[in-house]
């Protein structure tokens, strides 16, 4: 649970969930003047006999040509996927052979020795924890959802023993196999977990043994000694608590005041205890006494786990700040630090002959360290971190923007990667390819040029004083459009770089698009959807005031204007004003694209589906759940990221797991 709550925070970090302050327009600058009332809306006529024979037309010719069309899209399959999604734990097996990686979508089997896919267990979520049997042939894995399940690893058959409602986030066999104890929350309030869960199950019948009561939080950590008598818990109500196993009984309470602990070991022989916690520190114990032997300030940010060398002679930490650092036992001096992930690791695990430490990181890479020489290794890539945009550069070329800050190329259909641009310090929110130029925008509050096909950065345009939520390039290709949340929309001049508007939005500014034509450039922000003169920046018309508006796009021919807010989806004339249709779900949706041929309206919705709407009738085509599995709970503060191809036949969908879908025709 320590890198859950990690999580939690990075899903406010991933989300912007926290709003900046509002942003009043300064004396001497031209600011959003008023903008002119709000048109009301009325329904129009249906469809004319002329209309119907157009998409007859474009029917027959989606079908010919494998476009993504109102009549083919309830055909849609998946035809490729990049991805494994992002790592949360990790172990080797006892004798060495095998590593297990738990991620968002499930579990990965690598040969330790190759590093090639042995198998994928599929969870139905991500997986939080998981630990070997002493005698490697089974793996038990917990998930967000509160399940533990048992798999033999041979064949990957599986058993389910009930576990928390509220997750499991830490998991040991007893020396003999025996038993299994399990750690989560056991009652959750308004006011956030309010008593620990520790439980302890029998392996071969699956029942529970007995619950070990004590902890007020949330219990993230969980080891038996070596002997198989004591079992030691992590919480971050700030203790590490040692139970008696026989009896349930708490021996010891090792309490660390201002911290929480996020993760506990006992040394190979049982004399030390080890803990690593919120605040940077390392502390070691003598297991028996309790007496406090070190107190390591070993990194800058959380500590996440702590893990004893087979011969107990070294104990590595893990850290927030992407370092693994390794410390003399019992001494603490430091012995070695390891470097090179870019981003927090929250999970490592030494190979059973202490020769090779392996590390999870949310840089997307899985690592193999030498100790002997401090190097790396080995390396196993495609554990990314969220997809936070998408855009095609041209049909074989897809850009994904994630939430470590990197852009990355990838050959399509093989989804191959390409290429990766490293610049943004925080996650991508926005690409947008325009001839020969790729623009990306992100969380660091900029704006990047590349040159296409080489992808050389070109301009960083700087001014917004918030996280830059999107960016678009005028048809044109002289002008850069972008929104913050900063609550300002800047026009910038392309050849020069140099900003050349800036409006006043009253509110977070979420989506941006230019009208085909050029002619305006609509906004959706918290003060609604408007539009505004594509070059002048002038306002022109509020579509829609007084909601929240999350998602703006035009159709291809620029007669359409869709957005979305809370629960629904409309569709307006755009010469008119006049409202032609709603789509409304029980979710929110936050990212919204049309087909090339128009006929088609995609959306990305907060529940975690990309549904599919006819674009001339407002029905629903098609529901893509890029979730093979089912929907997680951790998905609803994700959104979806969508884009078509340019040539119509395919639709890519990026999502907060860590992986892109490749939709088409089949």
């Amino acid at each position: 649970m320590g890198r859950a709550m990690a999580f939690l925070g990075l899903l406010l970090f991933l989300t912007g969930c926290i709003a900046p302050a509002e942003t009043p327009a300064p004396a001497g600058v031209t600011a959003s003047p008023e903008v002119s009332p709000e048109i009301p809306f009325t329904p129009t006529a249906e469809a004319t006999e002329a209309a119907l024979l157009q998409a007859t037309a474009i029917a027959r010719r989606a079908a010919e040509e494998g476009l993504i069309s109102a009549s083919t899209a309830g055909t849609l399959q998946e035809i490729g996927h990049y991805g494994k999604g992002w790592m949360a734990s990790l172990a080797f097996s006892p004798d060495g052979s095998r590593l297990a990686v738990g991620t968002m979508l499930g579990v990965y089997l690598y040969d330790a020795a190759t590093q090639e896919e042995i198998r994928f267990l599929p969870t139905g979520s991500s997986v939080w924890s998981l630990a070997f049997s002493p005698d490697g042939g089974t793996l038990a894995t917990g998930n967000w959802e509160g399940s533990i399940h048992l798999w033999d690893v041979n064949t990957g058959e599986k058993r389910r023993i009930p576990g928390y409602a509220g997750g499991i986030f830490g998991l040991a066999f007893s020396l003999d196999g025996t038993h299994l104890a399990a750690v989560s929350c056991a009652q959750r309030t308004d006011r956030g977990c309010t008593r620990g869960g520790v439980g302890l199950w029998d392996v071969a019948t699956g029942k529970g043994i007995g619950r070990l009561e004590g902890h007020t939080d949330w219990v993230v950590g969980v080891a038996f000694s070596p002997d198989g008598r004591t079992l030691a818990t992590a919480s971050q109500d700030g203790s590490v608590r040692l139970w008696d196993v026989a009896t349930g009984e708490a021996r010891q309470k090792l309490e660390m005041p201002g911290a929480e602990v996020r993760s506990v070991a006992f040394s190979p022989d049982g004399t030390f205890l080890a803990a690593g916690t919120s605040d940077g520190v390392v502390r070691l114990w003598e297991a028996d006494t309790g007496k406090t032997l070190q107190v390591i300030t070993a990194h800058s940010l959380e500590v996440n786990q702590v893990a004893f060398s087979p011969d107990g002679r070294l104990l590595a930490s893990a850290g927030d700040d992407g370092l693994v650092r390794l410390w003399e036992v019992p001494g603490g001096q430091a012995w070695r630090t390891l470097q090179g992930h870019t981003w927090s690791v929250p999970a490592i695990a030494f190979s059973s002959d202490g020769r090779i430490l392996a590390s999870a990181s949310w840089d997307g890479t899985l690592r193999g360290w030498d100790l002997a020489s401090g190097r790396e290794r080995w390396r196993i890539g495609a554990h990314i971190l969220s997809v936070t945009s998408l855009a095609f550069a041209q049909p074989s070329l897809l850009v994904l923007g994630l939430a470590d800050g990197t852009v990355r190329l990838l050959d399509v259909p093989a989804l191959r990667e390409r290429n990766v641009l490293y610049g943004h310090t925080a996650a991508v929110r926005a690409l947008f390819v325009s001839g020969g130029m790729l623009v990306s925008a992100g969380d660091d509050q900029t704006i990047r040029l590349w040159k296409l096909p080489g992808v050389a950065l070109q301009k960083v345009l700087r001014g917004h004083t918030a996280e830059v939520s999107c960016a678009v390039v005028s048809p044109d290709g002289r002008w850069i459009a972008s929104g913050s949340k900063d609550g300002t929309i800047r026009l910038w001049e392309t050849d020069t770089g140099r900003e050349a508007q800036k409006i006043y939005a009253a509110g977070q500014v979420h989506d941006l698009a230019f009208s085909p034509d050029g002619a305006f450039l609509a906004s959706a922000s918290e003060a609604g959807v408007h539009l505004w003169g594509g070059t002048s920046g002038r306002p022109m018309r509020a579509v829609r005031e007084n909601v929240v508006a999350q998602a703006v796009t035009f159709s291809p021919d620029g007669s359409l204007l869709a957005y979305g807010s809370s629960g629904q989806i409309e569709i307006g004339d755009v010469a008119t004003g006049s409202l032609l249709r709603t789509m409304l779900r029980q979710a929110n949706v936050l990212e919204l694209a049309f087909s090339p041929d128009g006929t088609v309206l995609a959306s990305g919705w907060q529940d975690g589906l990309t549904v599919l709407w006819e674009t001339r009738t407002g029905v629903e085509l098609a529901g893509l759940v890029g979730f093979p599995y089912g929907i997680p709970l951790e998905v609803a503060l994700f959104r979806p990221v969508i884009a078509f191809s340019p040539d119509g036949t395919l639709l890519a969908v990026g999502s907060w797991d860590g992986t892109v879908r490749l939709w088409g025709c089949q």
